[in-house]
């Protein structure tokens, strides 16, 4: 879901990038370093312990507080920004033309902070199995 949520967001910050900057360099630096941010946010959240799933057992996966405080983050940021796009709707509008994305932005970035906190809750597969 944050990926696809992602893919939605990033189509508004590469025409927003594009319509400010007038140039196309400072877009590809950026997508140049954001794939090594990833990759180290997701390092910092599973920390050093990889390790394969085996589904036949009887698993649970903890509560992880570093996620949820990730996702109380993004929400409250999302939040914070949706609100101040509101409030400046119409100087947004005449200056950008872009204030629908970016209310959709900030909505999307809220949306992600909370999946990421329900994705930190405590699951045993049984519970996840039958609820489908």
């Amino acid at each position: 879901m944050c990926g696809g949520i992602d893919g939605m967001l990033m189509l508004i910050v590469a025409g927003g990038m594009l319509q400010w900057l007038g140039n196309s360099t400072p877009l590809f630096l950026f997508t140049g370093v954001i794939h090594p941010f990833a990759w180290i946010a997701i390092r910092a959240l599973l920390g050093k312990n990889l390790a394969q799933i085996d589904l036949d057992k009887d698993l649970r996966t903890a509560q992880s507080p570093a996620l949820f405080a990730m996702g109380l983050g993004l929400l409250a940021v999302g939040t914070v920004l949706a609100a101040l796009v509101f409030a400046n709707w119409s100087t947004i509008l005449l200056v950008t033309k872009g204030s629908v994305a970016a209310a959709a932005a900030a909505s999307l970035l809220a949306l992600i902070g909370l999946a990421l906190v329900y994705a930190s809750r405590e699951v045993r597969l049984g519970d996840a199995r039958s609820a489908t």
